[in-house]
């Protein structure tokens, strides 16, 4: 059986474990698969919102890419001085950026973008334009060390990302806001997060430890049913949590 035979049963495997995917938890998972099985480490779905001026960490649906590399991103002054956002709006194609193989210098902000990701050893950045009707346009992108895709690479992490999309929105237009299961206290850390502030600012400002900051937003993540902090916040502010 030749390697293209086996990589093409992965794929046909990788969608049918999306289609049957029914919860917001159940497509993370199986995203993540699809990110190691094509040798990236981490990915992120992202709203494409028509206004220019928005933060990146406001986009996010989900993600399993570190609370750290996206407030990063959000550094630039404003989403259109991302360079590789004016990328995403300029085509409706994927397209893969290979960092270590730009010639330096060619574009300032593309050296900054390439700072950041330096920071967290990654050097490839795969870009998937997805849309959905009803749900308008969106973007997987994923991250990682890898040796350049192959075409039928491409054209399966293309139709997976899609698949993926699709599922995503069918699954959270089932999902009915539900009255907040967080107490008070971890509502509080919820917000302060969402503001950007970290454990250590939030622990000043409520008058607590780190310690017990970071309990109640693990206690939240864990009761919101999400993975990451960035989740919890998105999470809240879908059902009405926090405003």
């Amino acid at each position: 059986m030749s390697q293209m035979t086996v990589e093409a049963d992965r794929a046909d495997l990788l969608l049918q474990q999306l289609g049957a995917c029914s919860s917001q938890f159940d497509v993370f998972r199986c995203l993540r698969e699809v990110t190691q099985s094509y040798g990236f480490r981490f990915f992120s779905v992202n709203s494409m919102p028509k206004d220019s001026q928005f933060r990146l960490s406001e986009t996010v649906v989900i993600t399993s890419a570190p609370s750290e590399l996206i407030k990063r991103q959000d550094g630039f002054d404003k989403s259109d001085s991302n360079p590789v956002v004016a990328a995403i709006r300029a085509t409706g194609a994927p397209f893969e950026v290979r960092f270590g193989e730009r010639v330096k210098g060619d574009c300032r902000k593309f050296d900054q973008v390439e700072q950041i990701l330096a920071e967290f050893d990654l050097s490839t950045w795969l870009i998937v334009p997805v849309f959905t009707p009803g749900a308008g346009e969106a973007v997987i992108s994923y991250l990682g060390n890898r040796p350049p895709l192959r075409a039928f690479e491409l054209a399966e992490l293309a139709l997976l990302s899609s698949k993926a999309k699709d599922r995503l929105t069918m699954v959270s237009a089932q999902d009915k806001p539900q009255a907040s299961p967080l107490t008070e206290r971890e509502l509080e850390c919820v917000v302060w997060t969402a503001a950007g502030k970290t454990s250590v600012e939030i622990a000043k400002i409520l008058n607590l430890s780190e310690h017990t900051v970071n309990h109640y937003l693990n206690n939240a993540t864990r009761k919101s049913g999400t993975v990451n902090r960035t989740q919890t916040v998105a999470s809240a502010l879908r059902n009405g949590w926090i405003d």
